[in-house]
């Protein structure tokens, strides 16, 4: 039988048009699984350039501040099953936000934004959690010097806008500070969604010593970075904010995790980052040979959950 060259011709155009959106899809997998910062940092700054200018004190006093316990909305169910890895960070990164802020670089006319801090939404209403020193300029009421120098280190100060922002770049202002302690280095407050509903991640119970634990946070301008280890301690210790209680954990973080959850097998928060200690083999390090290892001080989640009513 003749065969019909239409048909032919047909067939190869469909294959082509198959081909193509096998690449098409390929392509858009991969944009899926790898982050565009670039592109990240631009579409904050142009939304941010759209807020409301103020002055950094202006900020402080539109935020109100108190400290009682603190009644928890909608919040996420308590995991009870282990999971992959993978899974923990794909359900995780949605309920987890950088703390950013934008400034005027003084040479361009650029709106510039740089992450600061993390947090996590504990209901759907806009509640989160991070650390007492992430929001000590608003909790203490600091002047607009303090807040340059806590927050932007030397940055300038004129111009200055502190915000929340997602992993899909919805950027959310502070409303209230509700609940705090500074012994524990925990801060309850709530941003505002303008009735938006937000995903929670589900507080869940004390991490024994050996437990695998998952950090999630924002060291040094790396959003969303996910790193995994056990916990090496749990103690009570006499600071001079009073007694708090701390986690140890062998998870790596840095400056800009501040404030980000540490999550167990189940995906449930078990704790949060405070802080590193670095130990030297002298008393102050003169060069990095001396550093012997990093301390990954956490908060344990009962300190977050003592705020709650």
């Amino acid at each position: 039988m003749k065969k019909n060259p239409y048909i032919s011709i047909f067939t190869g155009v469909s294959l082509l048009f198959i081909l193509s959106c096998s690449a098409v899809s390929q392509v858009q997998a991969q944009q899926a699984r790898f982050r565009n910062e670039e592109a990240n940092w631009d579409q904050m700054a142009a939304k941010v350039d759209e807020m409301p200018v103020f002055s950094n004190k202006a900020y402080l006093e539109q935020v109100s501040v108190a400290n009682n316990p603190v009644e928890i909305g909608k919040a996420a169910k308590k995991g009870k099953k282990d999971l992959p890895a993978t899974a923990i960070y794909s359900k995780s990164k949605g309920s987890v936000l950088q703390y950013a802020y934008s400034y005027n670089c003084g040479n361009c006319d650029k709106v510039h934004v740089a992450p600061n801090a993390t947090a996590f939404f504990i209901d759907e209403d806009g509640l989160a959690v991070t650390n007492y020193h992430v929001l000590e300029p608003f909790i203490e009421k600091k002047e607009d010097g303090e807040i340059a120098r806590i927050i932007a280190g030397k940055k300038p100060t004129d111009d200055m806008n502190l915000f929340f922002t997602t992993y899909d770049n919805r950027i959310f202002t502070l409303k209230e500070i509700l609940a705090y302690d500074q012994a524990n280095d925990v801060a309850i407050f709530r941003v505002d969604t303008q009735g938006v509903k937000v995903q929670p991640i589900p507080l869940g119970d004390a991490a024994e010593i050996g437990a695998t634990v998952f950090a999630l946070g924002h060291p040094k301008s790396n959003p969303y970075y996910f790193s995994s280890g056990m916990v090496a301690r749990n103690y009570m210790f006499n600071g001079m904010k009073g007694q708090g209680m701390r986690m140890d954990i062998t998870a790596d973080y840095a400056v800009g995790s501040s404030g980000g959850p540490i999550l167990d097998e189940k995906g449930n928060v078990c704790g949060m980052v405070s802080a590193t200690v670095t130990l030297v083999s002298k008393d102050e390090a003169s060069k990095p040979s001396d550093v012997q290892m990093v301390i990954k001080r956490a908060i344990p989640v009962e300190a977050i959950t003592k705020l709650l009513k």
